[in-house]
Parts: C-alpha cells; structure tokens; sequence
C-alpha cells in the first residue's frame, strides 16, 4: 500500500522536481477521498455479509448479486461527482499556482473508483480465508506500479503517476473477482452497470462536446453541470437503474 499510494510522489520529486509533487499531492489527495465512502460502507457490509454467509451460504449469494449494481450506482456516482467538480474544487480551495492539480483527480478517483469495487469479492476470499490470495495480489499491484512509475514519470511527469495508480487499481480489481468467482460463482448484472455508465456519459458528452468550448462564467459552468446531473439521475430512475425504497399502502 505505501508503494502503490507513497513512492509515486517520492519518484516525481527524485525524477522530476518536488513543486510538482506539491501538485499532484492535491489532485490525489480529493481523488482519494471517494474511498471514504466506500470504506464506511464496508465497515458495515463486511460483518453483514459473513454474518450471511455462515447462515444460508446460497441467501447470501443471491443477496450480493442484487446487492453489487445498487453499490456500483453509489461509488461510481461519488466519484462521477468528484472528478466532474474537481477544477471548480480546486480553484476554490487552493493557490493559483496549484490549480494543475484538477486534471490528476479524474485519474486518481476512478482508481479508487476500481479499489471500491474489488472490496466485495475481497471479502468473499476472506471469508473463505484465502489470504495467500491477497499477498500475492499486493505484490503484482506494488510491483506494476513501481515498474510503471520508473517507466513513465521520467516522460510524461505527474500524470503519468496518475495513471499507474489507475492501472494498478484495475489489475487488482481483475485479480480479485478472478479468484473470488473460482471460490463463489457470482452473478454481475454487467448490462446493468452499463446502463448506470452510459446515463452519465451521454449526457456529459454532449456537455464536452458542444457547451464546453464557450467560455462560460464559474457560477453558469457549475449551474450547467448540476442540470446535467439532474437529467441523468432522472434517466436512471426512468430506466429503473436505481432502486428506490417506496412504502407501499
């Protein structure tokens, strides 16, 4: 973890020059910050989904499969919403000569975005006490983004940092859900979590593709944004993409 989370702003400071470092410590610092989300979910979830499986192991399956689209639609959501609002965050909470930092966060997040998701089938492996599962799974994670980081920070500076982290993520969450669907098949509704995707993209890219280039104020720009957020979380509950508690007479 202090390899994959430390020693990337040790190696911009040693390969590049530390002001930069200053840089991308901001934009990962409110990347990083979706994982306290997603961590405070699992402080609760974890217990819960032990608790089901060593009381009826086939409930508890079924229970996670509707259980992983609502917690996707969640996390990816949070860092929708980081990434979308991180230059107006940045702009309003740090010096002029940091403002850079705003193109790291949407890296950063999504790759914390990746650390969320892989944290249900960790904790069916744990379950189960695979634990070599998560040391070896450690060791490609810090190894692949310390190579990485040697590779490309010498090139393309902070950003690449940025992306190693990404990359980093992505391997881990794909070693997780490999082995944890070898230990417990389970079903992910993948049309679903496209569709949670697709509804917040299209909207956007329409934004990026046609508003973005007028030159609007901060306050018309954050205004735009939210509207877009509106018309996509109607398009969700059109779609039944979310499932709403409602208290039936």
């Amino acid at each position: 973890m202090w390899i994959t989370s430390l020693s990337d702003r040790l190696l911009i400071g040693i390969l590049k020059d530390f002001s930069s470092t200053g840089i991308y410590s901001i934009g990962y610092k409110l990347g990083q910050s979706m994982s306290i989300f997603s961590e405070s979910i699992f402080k609760v979830y974890k217990p819960i989904m032990f608790s089901m499986f060593a009381e009826d192991r086939e409930d508890a399956v079924k229970k996670l499969e509707r259980f992983l689209p609502s917690f996707f639609f969640a996390i990816y959501w949070v860092a929708f919403l980081i990434a979308l609002f991180s230059r107006e965050a940045i702009v309003i909470l740090t010096d002029k000569n940091f403002h850079e930092a705003y193109k790291i966060v949407p890296v950063v997040v999504f790759a914390y975005l990746f650390q969320s998701l892989y944290k249900p089938f960790m904790t069916v492996i744990s379950y189960y006490k695979k634990t070599w599962i998560f040391f070896a799974g450690s060791i490609i994670q810090a190894s692949s983004n310390l190579i990485l980081n040697l590779i490309f920070i010498p090139i393309f500076d902070r950003i690449a940092a940025a992306w190693t982290t990404f990359l980093s993520y992505f391997i881990m969450l794909i070693w997780f859900f490999i082995w944890s669907q070898k230990i417990e098949k389970i079903k992910v509704d993948w049309l679903k979590i496209l569709k949670i995707i697709a509804v917040s993209v299209i909207p956007f890219s329409f934004y990026y593709l046609f508003i973005h280039f007028y030159t609007l104020s901060f306050i018309l720009t954050i205004i735009t944004k939210i509207i877009l957020i509106l018309i996509s979380f109607s398009l969700s509950y059109f779609f039944k993409l979310v499932d709403l508690p409602v208290k039936k007479k």
